[in-house]
């Protein structure tokens, strides 16, 4: 079966940051890597899922198995496992843990209070959305869809014809996308970004810290996080981003990735000799004097 990661995650609000980053290179070889509120997980040559950075929630203590693909978002990690039916571990506050649908699955993606899967068929299935939380984005249209990639509180997927649909939040027309033929298409909190079949880039939504503003160029993959960075990869391996630059997640190193996955406060990328690097976690102060605490999340074993 053809593994399809998927690389999504979620927001924490800054205030002042230094403008100091970390760049740290794991050891070990991976499949894919997908970037979470403060965790990130990847998948492991050998089809194992390892976690690291916080595990307040158990996010990080990633059951042993072997998975196809791995979706970490907010304090949640859901994955598919080889047999095509889901498991996820981590908070579970608004059901995001529990999925109900039996699969089998080919695609996954999460938002910050739902999870959305992907059914050989092509089918959306959801689940998630309690309490509070329900702003439309467990709701999926009843079409086929070729790909998924919801944002924090909406979901978007490209349908069997190349164009967009999304659903769910819409504060800032974040779910509103324009016409065209696109291969893949991202989430943030309240924008989105599509890939369309000529490899250039078009985002919609809110554009306060330019995260809808794009270069031009020819890109093959991108991802954005569950607040207000963006970062796309080119032809050639780099990677560029804009958005939100606070914590140096949108300081990508001068290097060359074959995948890429974007958080709130870091991003990391599977490099083409099969490592994971990633960067920021720069120092954030707070009001108060605080600063942020990191988990490790910025450092693949």
């Amino acid at each position: 079966m053809h593994r399809l990661p998927l690389l999504l995650l979620l927001l924490a609000p800054p205030l002042l940051a230094t403008g100091c980053d970390r760049r740290v290179s794991s050891t070990d070889r991976w499949l894919a890597v997908s970037v979470g509120g403060q965790h990130t997980c990847g998948l492991r040559v050998g089809d194992a899922v390892t976690c690291w950075g916080m595990n307040r929630y158990g996010q990080s203590d990633a059951p042993e198995g072997s998975y196809l693909a791995v979706n970490a978002r907010s304090e949640t990690t859901c994955t598919i496992l080889d047999d095509t039916s889901l498991r996820c571990w981590g908070s579970d506050q608004f059901g995001q843990a529990t999925p109900a649908p039996d699969g089998p699955f080919t695609q996954l993606a999460a938002g910050a209070y739902h999870g959305c899967a992907l059914t050989e068929e092509g089918q959306v299935d959801c689940w998630g959305c309690g309490g509070d939380k329900d702003f439309g984005q467990c709701d999926p249209p009843d079409l086929r869809f070729l790909s998924l990639g919801d944002g924090s509180r909406h979901g978007c997927g490209v349908d069997e014809g190349g164009s967009i649909r999304c659903w769910g939040d819409d504060e800032y027309n974040q779910a509103f996308p324009p016409a065209g033929s696109f291969v893949q298409v991202t989430g943030g909190r309240y924008h989105s970004c599509g890939l369309d079949d000529g490899g250039a880039i078009t985002c919609w939504g809110r554009d306060d810290v330019g995260q809808s503003s794009p270069p031009d160029g020819s890109f093959t993959q991108l991802s954005a996080s569950g607040a207000s960075t963006t970062c796309g990869l080119r032809d050639d391996g780099q990677v560029v981003c804009w958005g939100d630059d606070s914590y140096g997640q949108g300081s990508p190193p001068d290097a060359g990735f074959a995948r890429i996955s974007v958080g709130s406060r870091h991003a990391c990328g599977l490099r083409d000799d099969g490592h994971v690097e990633c960067w920021g976690c720069g120092t954030q102060y707070l009001e108060g004097g605080n600063t942020v605490a990191y988990h490790g999340e910025c450092n693949p074993p």
